[in-house]
């Protein structure tokens, strides 16, 4: 396939084919695909172009690629252009794509566009002229998923419609791929068979490197990224990197096992942790200086807060964390990150799990199986809760968070509708069996705890399931009026996108095990 001009016809057909099918057939399409046709075909050509936004090896092209295809297959006229860093410039792309509008093409997909020199200043033609004048759509992509986010916050503000490849459910990681949740686990969200630490060297380090170049060299621009970062070496963004990746894994894997942190040498972590509860920012700087202790390094840097608190806005702008609610109800802080690809989380996790058992008074054979199931458990809570915000999005009223109260009293995943008045309230459990006659004082304590329920803000009209999803089989426990769901985590993940649905075919298909006072109807 040419770069750095637009391919049409028979030689995109061509492309399409080569690029999107592998020794098992043709690619599976991913979620975003459809909507991507649908604006395609909405007949809008007001000043919206396509972007289609996530890391690299999360499915962008392959995803543009089918899209076109469908187009192709129902008569419209398609072209498609794929750039290399910094060889075309703007003026040249708009040049292609007028000689195609005269020759009737109406669907112009543009991979790598922030590739492009003169992009950031540029793009906003595209929106508010091309399209609208000459009734076309223009859909565009790129590695460098921060110049994207750049653009969209300057010059692209409000002309653009998202279409992200990040979020991989394991719904849509089963269809496309056929693999099992283990798979999914391990390597869901990024289609890759490279090394994670290669991967985060090119598609992440590389990635903010080349933006912060861009805007300074290319467009003349200062951010507020461009002054705490740019100049710093690659070496010490790419050791910062890893660092804050396993800040973000669950706190169970280490805070039973460490208890001197008052002897580590590490700085405060700045504004990013403000939010935080004393405990939590002892737990993060544990798990830092236990992990990897990149500080020392830093010592040059003549700021070294505000280095880390604008690569965790960094890591959250190009979709490799995500924040999610916090406290004792939905209006809590955005204090909180979990992890968008599972690739990324099972990695962090488990170096964060081999540094714990390689530390001194640690590394001994008793202390091996409770750190690996604090990893299990930690990877299995950031499935549940990543699932739930997102299906979040399929209710118009609803809100997610993580319960916290000051009596540290947990909840894993809270999904509210004041609305109509109805939550569903979840704890997740690494383990296989779990006791019907203990489960109500032991891991479901507080789902039906009266103060967590005060807090919550929950009376008697509301209607609540409550659900402790574990690596078991499908059980209903009832104990006098209260009633818990036993749900297996696999299954959870799969139908998490129409919750409310799953649970209703739970209790009708799921045994029922009474407990206590409780009578069999």
């Amino acid at each position: 396939m040419n770069e750095n001009s637009f391919i049409t016809g028979q030689e995109l057909l061509n492309a399409i084919e080569t690029q999107t099918t592998s020794s098992d057939g043709r690619f599976q399409l991913r979620d975003f695909v459809s909507p991507l046709i649908d604006y395609c075909l909405d007949g809008n050509y007001s000043a919206r172009i396509g972007m289609v936004y996530g890391l690299r090896s999360t499915g962008k092209t392959v995803g543009m690629l089918q899209a076109i295809e469908e187009l192709m297959k129902r008569g419209h006229l398609v072209a498609y252009g794929q750039y290399s860093y910094d060889s075309t410039a703007m003026s040249e792309v708009n040049e292609q794509i007028l000689s195609l509008v005269r020759s009737g093409y109406k669907f112009f997909f543009i991979d790598e566009a922030s590739y492009l020199s003169g992009f950031l200043n540029q793009s906003a033609s595209w929106a508010d002229t091309f399209m609208p004048v000459n009734k076309i759509k223009i859909v565009i992509s790129g590695t460098d998923s921060f110049l994207l986010n750049a653009a969209q916050i300057t010059s692209l503000f409000h002309r653009f419609v998202q279409f992200s490849s990040n979020w991989n459910s394991f719904s849509e990681f089963k269809r496309i791929t056929g693999k099992s949740f283990a798979e999914y686990k391990r390597i869901g969200g990024i289609f890759t068979d490279e090394s994670m630490p290669r991967f985060i060297r090119s598609a992440i380090v590389d990635n903010l490197i080349h933006t912060l170049e861009h805007c300074l060299e290319d467009a003349n621009r200062q951010t507020v990224y461009t002054s705490r970062l740019f100049g710093i070496g690659p070496d010490i963004i790419y050791k910062a990197v890893i660092s804050i990746l396993k800040c973000t894994a669950d706190d169970a894997i280490v805070r039973h096992f460490v208890s001197k942190s008052a002897q580590k040498n590490i700085s405060d972590l700045g504004s990013a942790l403000a939010n935080l509860s004393n405990r939590q920012k002892r737990d993060i700087k544990e798990r830092v200086a236990e992990a990897i202790e990149p500080y020392r390094d830093f010592t040059p840097i003549r700021h070294p807060q505000e280095v880390i608190e604008a690569l965790l806005e960094f890591l959250t702008e190009i979709g490799c964390l995500s924040t999610f609610h916090i406290g004792a109800n939905e209006y809590g802080s955005n204090d909180a990150y979990a992890f968008a690809h599972n690739a990324l989380m099972n990695y962090s996790i488990n170096e964060t799990k081999n540094g714990i058992l390689q530390t001194s008074g640690i590394d001994k054979t008793e202390f091996t199986l409770s750190v690996e199931q604090a990893a299990e458990g930690a990877i299995n809570e950031n499935i549940v809760l990543a699932h739930i915000i997102h299906a979040t999005e399929n209710y118009h009223d609803a809100k997610s968070f993580k319960y916290q109260d000051i009596k540290q009293r947990e909840i894993d995943a809270v999904l509210i509708d004041r609305e109509s008045k109805s939550a569903c309230l979840i704890e997740v459990k690494s383990k296989s069996r779990i006791s019907p006659g203990s489960v109500f004082s032991d891991e479901a304590r507080h789902l039906f705890d009266a103060e967590v329920m005060k807090q919550l803000g929950f009376d008697q009209d509301y209607t609540i399931a409550r659900i402790i999803a574990y690596n078991g089989s499908e059980t209903v426990v009832v104990s006098e009026n209260q009633d818990l769901l036993l749900v297996n985590i696999e299954q959870l993940a799969e139908n998490a996108h129409r919750l409310g649905a799953f649970i209703v075919e739970v209790c009708n298909r799921a045994p029922y095990v009474w407990v206590g006072a409780a009578k069999e109807k």
